[in-house]
C-alpha cells in the first residue's frame, strides 16, 4: 500500500510537472485536467494528497466526477480533477432568453446575462417569458421554463444526498427541464422545496412545481422520485407526482403524442422578411389543453414562442416569422395536469421578395405582372414546379415573363408542397393615332396599365411598330412614367396605318388602327393627367410667410392677384402676378410682387424636378429651388428656398405636401429685416365639386429664426380658397393667422388667371 502511495506521488508530480509546459484548458474543460486510475485501497484523501499534497482539497475530485469519498473507492474507477488547486463558479448561464435574475448568496435580485457565473446557494428566477439554461462545471444542463426559481446546490461531491446524487438545483416553484451533457449518463438532480427529490438519468424529464404540488414527467431514460420515504421508478413516457410530504404515485402512462394533420406543407415564404408558420394536429382523448412551442434549434433549448391553448383548439398560426429554420412541438396535457409526449417537425421559412416589378401576396395565392421577378432564398434540396411540371431544384430567381405560371409549388423531399396560386394581371398598352396631312406626321401616344413596379424604359423597353402599307417601321418610344409617345412620318401612298406597341421581347401590348391618314384627322388628345390644388392660392403680403406650395408637375398657367390685410393698425395691400409650367419631368415657375407699405416688393423664380409619379397622377414626387429677389432698395434680402413636395390626385380629390427652408444669401442694413433661416412645412387638399369649380384648404407653419433682435418662433395659419371656371378663371382666397407678427392675422385675395387644362 505504501509503495503505491509513493508510487501514485510520483505520477501526479510527472502530470504537475508536465502543467508547467501545458496550461492551457484541457479540450472540453475550463481548465487543465488529469484522469486518474483508482488502484485499490485508495481513498479521496489519500488522492487528494498525492495530487494536491493535502487532503483538504477532496472536494476537487467531485467536480467533474460524481464520487461518494468516505471509504475505500471502486478499483479501476477513472477520476476526471483539475491538474491544480483552483476555484471556480459551480455553473455558468449557458444562454437566456430575457426576464431572467440573479440572486447571490446574502445579495439582492438583478440581472444576469449569458455567461455570468453561478455559485453554490445562488438563486437564479424567470419571470414571464424568460428562459434560461445553466451548465454546471460537470456540464450537466438544466432548462428552466418561465415564472421558475431555482436555488444552485453545486456538483455531486458538494453535497451529501441519499443515492448518492446531489441535486444540481433546488427547484421553489415553475418548471425544470433536465439535460444530461454529451458521452455522460449520469443522473441529475433536482431537490423540492420542502421536502421530496428527483433523479433524472435522462436527456427530457420535466419537473414542474405548482404550489405544494410536484409533477414529474420522463420523456427518455428515467427518473427517480422521491419524498416521504418513499421511491418510484418512473420509466420512459410515464410520470408521478406528489403533494406536500405524500409518497408519490406510482408512475402511470403519460398522454400520447397528438398526430400532425395530413398534407400540411413544412415550407413557408417569408415576404419582406416576415413569413406565417401553421400547423395543425389531431385532438388526443381527455386532453384538457395543449402545448405549442416553437425553437430554433431541435432540442428546443432555445425556444422562441411557448403557448398553452384550450384543448379544443388543435391548430397554431405563428405570424411576422423571419425566414430560417425552425421546430415546432405540440404536447397534450390531460385532466391530472400531466404533460405528455410531444410530435415534433421541422419548419422551413424561405425569404421572398419582389427582385423587379409587383408582386402581391395573399392567402395561398401571389398576383404578379409578366415582367415580375421573384427572388427566392432555397435551401439546399428544395424544389420547385410550375403548375403540372415536374419538381427541380429550387431556383433563386423565377422570371414569370420567361415561365409564365397559373400555380407555384414549392417543397422538400418527401413533404406535402406549399401551393400557391398565381394570378397575372394583364400588361397592355391603350394606343391612340392622328394624323396632320399638313405636316406630313403620324403623332403615337399610348398609356401602359399593369406594369406596376416596373421601370419602363430599362425593362418593358417599349417601342412603336408602325405598318403603313408594305412598309414596316419601329420608333423608339419616349417614356413619361406610363405614358408613351412618339412621331411617324405619315407616307404619302398609303390609305390606313395599324401600329402596334411591343416590348423588348417582341410581345405585342397594344394595337391601333388609322383609316385614309392622307385625310386631315384631329390629333387624338394626350391622356388628361390631373393636377393637384389650386392654381392660384394666397400669397401673404408679408416676405416672411408667404411661401407657396411646390407642385412636382407645374401647371400651365398665368394668374394676377391682389392680397389685402391689416398689420399694425395699417391695412397693406400687394398685387402679385404669377406663371408656371412644365415640360415633361422639368418644370419652372415665377412670380413678381408689388410692395406692400414698407416692407418693399419681391420676385421669386424657380425650377423644379419630378422625381417619381405612379400612374397619371396617383401619386407624385418633386424637387424644387426657388431664389427670391428684391425688387426695390428697401425690399427684403436675397433668398434660395430648397423644398420637396408629394402629392396625389384621385377622382375629384387632391393632396399635396410640402417641405421646405428659406436661407438668406446676403446681408444688407438697407433691406427689409428677413431672418438668416427659416423653414416651413404645408399640407393642402382640394375638393371638385363641379368640372368648373375647385375648392381648396391650405394649413402651414413656419419655424423663424431671429429678426432685428427678436427670438426665433413658430407661427402657421391656414386658408381656404376657391376657383372657377375653366381656361379663364377666377379665384378668392382667405387667409387667418393667430399670430400678427410675421404678417396680418386676416387677409383676403382677388385672382384672375388662364390655363392650359
Amino acid at each position: 500500500m505504501r509503495n503505491r502511495i509513493v508510487e501514485s506521488a510520483l505520477v501526479a508530480w510527472v502530470c504537475v510537472a508536465g502543467r508547467v509546459h501545458a496550461a492551457d484548458p484541457t479540450p472540453g474543460y475550463p481548465e487543465p485536467v488529469i484522469h486518474w486510475v483508482v488502484q485499490k485501497g485508495e481513498t479521496c484523501e489519500t488522492i487528494a494528497k498525492a495530487v494536491y499534497g493535502a487532503p483538504k482539497h477532496v472536494a476537487l475530485l467531485g467536480r467533474y466526477t460524481r464520487v461518494r469519498c468516505g471509504g475505500e473507492l471502486a478499483e479501476g474507477q477513472t477520476l476526471v480533477i483539475p491538474a491544480s488547486p483552483t476555484s471556480l463558479p459551480d455553473a455558468r448561464l449557458r444562454s437566456m432568453n430575457p426576464n431572467v435574475e440573479g440572486k447571490p448568496p446574502g445579495g439582492g435580485w438583478s440581472g444576469v446575462s449569458t455567461g455570468a457565473p453561478l455559485y453554490s446557494q445562488h438563486s437564479v428566477q424567470t419571470k414571464a417569458t424568460g428562459r434560461a439554461d445553466i451548465e454546471f462545471l460537470d456540464r450537466t444542463r438544466i432548462f428552466l421554463a418561465d415564472n421558475t426559481l431555482v436555488v444552485i446546490f453545486g456538483t455531486a461531491a458538494r453535497t451529501a444526498v441519499k443515492k448518492n446524487v446531489a441535486p444540481s438545483v433546488e427547484l421553489e416553484q415553475g418548471e425544470v427541464t433536465a439535460g444530461l451533457a454529451a458521452l455522460r449518463g449520469e443522473p441529475v438532480g433536482v431537490a423540492i422545496k420542502g421536502g421530496g427529490s428527483v433523479s433524472a438519468a435522462s436527456k427530457d424529464a420535466v419537473v414542474e412545481r405548482k404550489g405544494a404540488r410536484t409533477t414529474v414527467a420522463v420523456f427518455d431514460g428515467k427518473a427517480r422520485v422521491e419524498n416521504a420515504g418513499r421511491t418510484v421508478e418512473v420509466p420512459t413516457n410515464h410520470g408521478t407526482r406528489f403533494v406536500g410530504a405524500k409518497p408519490p404515485e406510482p408512475p402511470r402512462p403519460l398522454p400520447p403524442a397528438p398526430a400532425w394533420g395530413q398534407g400540411e406543407p413544412e415550407l413557408g415564404l417569408a415576404v419582406d422578411g416576415k413569413g406565417a408558420l401553421r400547423a395543425s394536429w389531431t385532438a388526443v382523448k381527455d386532453a384538457k389543453s395543449y402545448r405549442f412551442e416553437v425553437s430554433r434549434d431541435a432540442e428546443f433549448h432555445d425556444l422562441l414562442a411557448r403557448e398553452e391553448i384550450p384543448g379544443k383548439v388543435t391548430a397554431f398560426r405563428a405570424e411576422a416569422i423571419p425566414p430560417g429554420s425552425y421546430w415546432v412541438s405540440v404536447r397534450a396535457i390531460d385532466q391530472d395536469d400531466f404533460l405528455g409526449v410531444a410530435a415534433k417537425r421541422r419548419f422551413d421559412v424561405v425569404a421572398a421578395k419582389s427582385e423587379r416589378g409587383a408582386a402581391v401576396f395573399g392567402e395561398q395565392r401571389v398576383t404578379v405582372n409578366r415582367y415580375t421577378v421573384l427572388a427566392l432564398d432555397p435551401r439546399a434540396g428544395d424544389e420547385l414546379a410550375l403548375d403540372d411540371g415536374a419538381f427541380t431544384p429550387a431556383p433563386r430567381l423565377i422570371d414569370f415573363g420567361e415561365r409564365p405560371a397559373r400555380r407555384l409549388r414549392l417543397r422538400r423531399p418527401g413533404a406535402a408542397a406549399l401551393e400557391l396560386a398565381v394570378e397575372t394581371r394583364e400588361s397592355r398598352a391603350e394606343v391612340s393615332l392622328s394624323s396632320d396631312r399638313a405636316s406630313g406626321r403620324l403623332s403615337l401616344r399610348a398609356s401602359l396599365t399593369g406594369v406596376d413596379g416596373v421601370d419602363v424604359a430599362s425593362v418593358i423597353k417599349p417601342v412603336f411598330r408602325v405598318r403603313q402599307g408594305g412598309e414596316l417601321a419601329e420608333i423608339a418610344a419616349r417614356v413619361d412614367g406610363a405614358i408613351l409617345s412618339a412621331d411617324a412620318p405619315l407616307s404619302p401612298s398609303s390609305t390606313d396605318a395599324r401600329v402596334d406597341v411591343v416590348d423588348g421581347t417582341g410581345f405585342v401590348l397594344g394595337t391601333a388602327t388609322l383609316a385614309t391618314p392622307l385625310s386631315p384627322q384631329p390629333l387624338s388628345p394626350p391622356p388628361n393627367v390631373p393636377r393637384a390644388f389650386l392654381v392660384a392660392p394666397l400669397v401673404s403680403p408679408s416676405p416672411l410667410d408667404d411661401a407657396l406650395p411646390l407642385l412636382p408637375t407645374p401647371r400651365d398657367a398665368a394668374a394676377v392677384s391682389v392680397a389685402s390685410g391689416r398689420s399694425s393698425g395699417k391695412t397693406i395691400s400687394q398685387g402679385t402676378a404669377r406663371a408656371s409650367g412644365s415640360l415633361g419631368r422639368v418644370g419652372v415657375d415665377g412670380r413678381v410682387s408689388t410692395e406692400a407699405g414698407s416692407l418693399g416688393g419681391g420676385a421669386w423664380a424657380g425650377a423644379s424636378l419630378r422625381t417619381y409619379r405612379r400612374g397619371l397622377a396617383e401619386l407624385e414626387h418633386g424637387l424644387g429651388l426657388r431664389l427670391g429677389l428684391p425688387m426695390s432698395s428697401g425690399g427684403p434680402a436675397a433668398r434660395v428656398e430648397p423644398s420637396t413636395a408629394l402629392a396625389s390626385v384621385r377622382g375629384d380629390l387632391s393632396w399635396i405636401v410640402t417641405a421646405g427652408a428659406r436661407l438668406r444669401v446676403e446681408d444688407s442694413a438697407r433691406r427689409a429685416p428677413v431672418p438668416r433661416a427659416a423653414g416651413f412645412a404645408q399640407v393642402g387638399v382640394s375638393f371638385d365639386p363641379a368640372p368648373v369649380l375647385r375648392l381648396g384648404a391650405l394649413v402651414d407653419a413656419e419655424v423663424v429664426g431671429k429678426v432685428a433682435g427678436e427670438d426665433a418662433r413658430v407661427r402657421g395659419s391656414a386658408q381656404l380658397g376657391v376657383e372657377a371656371g375653366r381656361s379663364v378663371f377666377v379665384g378668392a382666397a382667405a387667409r387667418v393667422s393667430p399670430w400678427s407678427d410675421l404678417g396680418p392675422s386676416l387677409s383676403a385675395q382677388l385672382a384672375l388667371g388662364l390655363r392650359g387644362f
